[in-house]
C-alpha cells in the first residue's frame, strides 16, 4: 500500500486550521517565487511551439498577462484562436497589434467572442454559438481568473462569492458544455491555468460560497480554495471521460507571475512586487506551461494520480495532498453540477449528442423553490412562518413551470401588496421581479444579502417568513 502523503484517499480527510495550511501555503509560494527561474532555467523563453496550422485554440481572458501572451504565441504560430473576453474592443486593438508586428506574414487567424465568467448566462450563451458551428475544438485553455486581496466579499448576479464563480465554476461550466466540440477536435485538450496557491485552500462543500460564517471570509481563503476546487473536479471529469472520447483535462502552474491581477492588490504589495521583478516571472515566461500543456505529444502518456499538473517549469508535478481524496473529489464535483445547474450524467449525456438541460443559476433555482414553498403555504397551511424547505419537486425539466407557476400564485395570494419578508428579502418585490424577467435569461442582480439569506435557506438554517 502505497504511504506516500499524496496517495489517494477514499474518506474524510481531518482538515488542518487554517493559519497551519496558509503558513505552509506561503511557504510554497516563496519558495516557487525564489527558484522558479533556476527550476526553469531549462526552457527557452518565448517557447518554441511546433506549427498550429488546424488547430483552433480558445483562450479566456486574453486580453492582459498571460493569457494575451498565451493567445498571441498560439496565433503567431498558426492556430486559429478565439479569443473569450469581456471587452472586445482591448482585444481588437491587440490583434492589430499583433498583425503589424507580423507585417508581410500571412494574416493571424484571430476571432473574438464576448464572454462574462461573472455571469453564468454569458457562458452558455458563448457555449451555444460555439457548439453551433459543428466545427472542431482542439484546445480550451481556461486562464482568466481573479484575486482581490483585502477586498470585502463580494457576489456575482448569480448569487456566487466572485472569486468561486470566475476561477472555478464559470470555467467548470463552460468545459463542460464545449465537450460536443472537444470531441470533434479529438485529440482534444482542457488546460486550467491553476497556482501553487492551492496548497493552502481548502473546500467545504456544505459552504463553498462562504455564506453560512462556518469560516470568516477573506480574499486569500476564497482564492486558493477557488484553485483546489479546480483541481479536485477536473480530476473526476478526467476520470468520467471515456478514452475513446479522446480528451485529456489538465492543469499547469504558470509560476509566481507579474500580471494584471496585481492591479486588485493594495497598492503596498504591487510596491512589493514591483521592487522583485528578478524573481518574478514575466507574463510571457508563465505562458509556457500553459502552452507546453496545450502542443506536447507527450502530455497524455504520463501516469497521473489525479488529473494532468503541470508545473510552472514544464514538468509533471503532484498538487495537494487534498487533491487526492478520491471521495472528497467526487462530493465536489457534485456540488458543482448542482450549482451550475447540471445534471450527475451531464457528461454522458453530452458525449451520446444529447442536449445539457442548464436551466437556471443559483439564485432562480433557490428562489423557485423559496416561492413554491411560500405558495403551498398559504394555500394549504396558512402559516407565517417556515423554517424548511421541500426540494423533492425540483426537476431540470419543470423548473421554469414551477417558479412562473408559484411567482403568479404568491403575488395572487398577496392581495392588497403586504409586506412579505424571508430574512432581508422582500419576496412580493422579487416575486414581481421575476415575473417581469426573460424566461430566456435565467437570471438577474442578487445582492450580497440577499444571496447569503438564499444560502442559509437552502442549508435548512431557520429564517422567519413574515407576513406584515
Amino acid at each position: 500500500m502505497d504511504s506516500s502523503p499524496h496517495s489517494s484517499l477514499t474518506g474524510k480527510v481531518k482538515r488542518r486550521p487554517w493559519w497551519v495550511k496558509s503558513l505552509t501555503g506561503w511557504s510554497y509560494v516563496i519558495y516557487e517565487m525564489l527558484f522558479q527561474r533556476m527550476q526553469a532555467r531549462h526552457l527557452k523563453n518565448p517557447l518554441p511551439l511546433p506549427p498550429l496550422d488546424n488547430v483552433t485554440c480558445i483562450v479566456t481572458g486574453s486580453t492582459s498577462g498571460i493569457g494575451l501572451e498565451t493567445a498571441r504565441q498560439l496565433a503567431f504560430s498558426g492556430a486559429r484562436v478565439v479569443m473569450a473576453v469581456r471587452n472586445q474592443s482591448v482585444a481588437f486593438d491587440l490583434i492589430k497589434k499583433w498583425q503589424t508586428e507580423r507585417y508581410g506574414t500571412t494574416l493571424l487567424s484571430i476571432e473574438v467572442m464576448e464572454l462574462n465568467l461573472l455571469s453564468l448566462s454569458s457562458v452558455v450563451k458563448f457555449a451555444k454559438a460555439l457548439n453551433s458551428r459543428s466545427k472542431p475544438l482542439q484546445v480550451l485553455i481556461n486562464n482568466a481568473g481573479m484575486f482581490s486581496m483585502g477586498e470585502p466579499q463580494k457576489f456575482s448576479k448569480d448569487g456566487y462569492e466572485t472569486h468561486l464563480q470566475v476561477n472555478f465554476l464559470a470555467p467548470a461550466l463552460l468545459s463542460i458544455l464545449l465537450l460536443p466540440s472537444l470531441v470533434k477536435g479529438s485529440p482534444s485538450r482542457i488546460i486550467n491555468v491553476n497556482s501553487i496557491m492551492h496548497y493552502m485552500g481548502f473546500v467545504d462543500t456544505d459552504d463553498m460560497n462562504f455564506t453560512l460564517g462556518k469560516e470568516k471570509f477573506n480574499s486569500t481563503k476564497a482564492y486558493s480554495s477557488s484553485k483546489l476546487a479546480q483541481i479536485m473536479f477536473y480530476s473526476v471529469l478526467q476520470k468520467r471521460l471515456p478514452l475513446e472520447a479522446g480528451i485529456s483535462v489538465l492543469c499547469v502552474s504558470p509560476g509566481t507571475v507579474h500580471t494584471n491581477v496585481t492591479r486588485d492588490l493594495p497598492k503596498l504589495v504591487q510596491g512589493d512586487y514591483n521592487l522583485i521583478p528578478v524573481f518574478l516571472f514575466s507574463a510571457q515566461e508563465g505562458s509556457r506551461s500553459a502552452l507546453h500543456a496545450a502542443t506536447d505529444p507527450e502530455i497524455p502518456e504520463h501516469d497521473w494520480p489525479t488529473c494532468a499538473y503541470i508545473s510552472h517549469y514544464c514538468r509533471p508535478t503532484r498538487a495537494a495532498k487534498e487533491a487526492h481524496n478520491t471521495r472528497a473529489a467526487n462530493e465536489v464535483w457534485e456540488k458543482t453540477l448542482d450549482m451550475i445547474g447540471l445534471p450527475l450524467d451531464v457528461v454522458e449525456k453530452l458525449l451520446q449528442g444529447e442536449e445539457a438541460m442548464y436551466k437556471w443559476g443559483i439564485f432562480i433555482k433557490r428562489f423557485m423553490m423559496i416561492l413554491h414553498t411560500i405558495s403551498c403555504s398559504f394555500l394549504h397551511h396558512g402559516i407565517v412562518i417556515v423554517n424548511e424547505i421541500g426540494q423533492e419537486f425540483v426537476s431540470h425539466k419543470d423548473n421554469m413551470d414551477i417558479s412562473l407557476f408559484a411567482a403568479q400564485s404568491t403575488i395572487s395570494m398577496m392581495g392588497g401588496n403586504p409586506s412579505v419578508r424571508l430574512g432581508s428579502i422582500d419576496i412580493h418585490k422579487v416575486a414581481q421581479h421575476y415575473m417581469s424577467t426573460d424566461e430566456a435569461d435565467c437570471s438577474f442582480t442578487c445582492p450580497a444579502a440577499l444571496a447569503a439569506d438564499l444560502s442559509a435557506w437552502q442549508h435548512r438554517r431557520a429564517l422567519p417568513l413574515l407576513v406584515v
